[in-house]
């Protein structure tokens, strides 16, 4: 080997060692580094086991709260239901025009509103003849709100407090039992003929 290139393997040689001691202390400080970002995400990684824990927490929570309203929600249809199957029937329904209901069907005949309203007919029919269906409701409705006898005043308290209704409702069905008497006893034409 001649000089230059024992001094070459020298050279190669010192810039070997030096490489390889240079790659030595990059992996040192690489691994020093991977090692502090290690600890980063170990605290990473705690903080969100944390927060998963106080979710999950919170789930539990929530989730029995849910079922705290879903209970008192079950109880209080419950207890609505149990109102509206207290409270009376209506005995007129509220579509045009007036008809009585099976509830009013029944306050009828507890009433003998029929036979009452034929009578009371006859003597009102003359004085609603020509009337529109409407002015013959009127005339009804007058005729039971100020108009009726201490007797059937009793029939209409005493089928009242049966039926568990307020008078008023048993008023309601005299006044349809009494404008279709007098429509009956007229001939009226109805509004759908005019």
């Amino acid at each position: 080997m001649d000089t230059a290139g024992i001094i070459g393997t020298v050279i190669g040689g010192v810039i070997g060692g030096l490489a390889v001691i240079g790659a030595a202390f990059k992996i040192g400080s690489w691994h020093a580094h991977v090692n502090a970002d290690r600890s980063f995400f170990r605290e990473f990684m705690q903080e969100i086991g944390s927060w998963y824990a106080e979710v999950n927490a919170d789930r539990v929570v929530f989730r029995g709260f849910m079922q705290d309203i879903r209970d008192d929600m079950r109880e209080l249809r419950g207890d609505i239901k149990a109102i509206l199957m207290r409270l009376p029937s209506a005995p007129v329904s509220t579509e045009s025009p007036l008809r009585l209901t099976d509830f009013g069907d029944k306050l009828s005949a507890h009433m003998e509103a029929e036979s009452w309203a034929a009578e009371i007919a006859v003597d009102l029919a003359p004085n609603v003849q020509g009337y529109e269906d409407y002015q013959v409701d009127q005339v009804a409705r007058d005729y039971v709100s100020g108009q009726l006898s201490a007797e059937m005043g009793i029939r209409v308290d005493r089928c009242a407090y049966e039926f568990g209704i307020e008078r008023e409702g048993a008023l309601s069905v005299l006044r349809v039992v009494l404008r279709d008497a007098l429509f009956a006893a007229t001939v009226q034409p109805t509004a759908s003929a005019t």
